[in-house]
């Protein structure tokens, strides 16, 4: 590895040790987590933190309150007004896999490949922010503030 390799990687890691991930209950308590760790992530777990039933537009501001980074695979937070208004609200970044029905190992896999563009992401773009994560880990803007902002103002209008 080149030294100007190497720099990013540490600058990298040492950006991944400042933030918080958060996996919520569909991405179950231990693969998922575990990989991330591995990878030199910090994470907590919805299971630790909620009761069993809690509904999305609950815990959402309570993650964002300290300060923590959503990973998910819940199609909700895509599509229901009522969690996108609380995603914006929320103020936080937030990346939702694109296929839900994916294996522990494979989700693991798909947000590990992604982590370098996550970090990138979340110093590009200000929260509220969602972005989808591939099976591959490619990771692409889903909702910018702004646009977050214009699809939900369009779903009341």
């Amino acid at each position: 590895m080149t030294l100007k390799k190497e720099s990013a990687a540490n600058s990298d890691l040492a950006q991944l040790r400042d933030l918080v991930f958060f996996t919520d209950r569909g991405l179950g308590r231990h693969v998922v987590p575990a990989a991330l760790r591995a990878a030199g992530a910090t994470v907590e777990i919805m299971d630790d933190h909620f009761a069993p039933k809690v509904e999305d537009t609950e815990w959402v501001p309570k993650v964002d309150s300290r300060g923590w980074i959503i990973l998910s695979k819940d199609r909700h937070l895509r599509s229901n007004p009522l969690e996108q208004i609380a995603l914006l609200k929320a103020n936080t970044h937030s990346f939702l896999l694109t296929s839900a029905d994916l294996t522990g190992p494979n989700m693991a896999k798909a947000f590990v490949a992604a982590l370098p563009a996550i970090l990138k992401m979340i110093g590009k773009f200000p929260t509220p922010f969602v972005a989808t994560v591939t099976p591959l880990g490619a990771v692409k803007v889903f909702f910018t503030h702004d646009q977050l902002l214009k699809a939900i103002g369009e779903r009341h209008s």
